[in-house]
């Protein structure tokens, strides 16, 4: 009677086991899948994941790295920077500081600051206590914007310059406008100057 009360005990003991084994296969088997829907199954190549209405998802037309050149592309899947940020309306690049710079650049050898724009101005900079807009190159344009229908370059500063471009041979600062707007405007409101460039070769200010 012993041993057949055993072997029920040890019957039962191995459907426990059994069941158990299969419950924990169902749940990982559906973790498995639920994560699997969450990945494409044929992943882009520079495709950042992110998540998205609690799942992970990707957008490479507007979110992509470019590992080969090291480029970060907001807006487009083929950035020719290492930050190439791109949009049809609005602002493409916003940088706020309170006390520091809101946006610098600098180059060995390319420009150190470049704004295209069709209808706004391509660079504008403004600044409470410092340069509205700051760039340096040592062997091209320190600061050059470039917009259809308004200003090329845009800086207002409260107390310093309102743009400011150096660099050792090319331009300091160059504006091209070809509709209505100002190749190059600066704005000071206290003892700096409105625009100010500064090289050792090339001009410091070219319209």
């Amino acid at each position: 009677m012993e041993n057949e009360s055993e072997n029920v005990s040890g019957r039962r003991r191995f459907v426990r086991k059994v069941l158990g084994a299969a419950a924990l296969g169902g749940i990982a088997g559906l973790l498995l899948g639920e994560r699997l829907d969450r990945v494409s199954a044929a992943p882009v190549d520079g495709a950042i994941p992110f998540y998205a209405s609690g799942s992970e998802t990707t957008d490479d037309t507007y979110f992509h790295w470019n590992d080969t050149d090291h480029r970060l592309g907001i807006g487009t899947n083929s950035p020719d920077a290492t930050l190439d940020a791109r949009t049809e309306s609005g602002t493409a690049v916003r940088a706020t500081s309170t006390t520091g710079i809101g946006v610098w650049a600098h180059s060995d050898s390319d420009s150190g600051l470049i704004g295209e724009s069709n209808s706004h101005a391509a660079i504008r900079g403004y600044s409470k206590e410092s340069y509205g807009v700051q760039g340096q190159s040592d062997n091209s344009f320190g600061v050059k914007g470039e917009s259809l229908n308004s200003d090329g370059v845009n800086g207002f500063s409260a107390t310093s310059c309102g743009v400011i471009g150096v660099t050792e041979t090319g331009v300091g600062t160059a504006g091209h406008a070809h509709g209505s707007g100002i190749g190059v405007a600066g704005h000071s409101n206290g003892n700096g100057a409105g625009v100010y460039g500064d090289s050792v070769n090339g001009p410091g200010v070219m319209v």
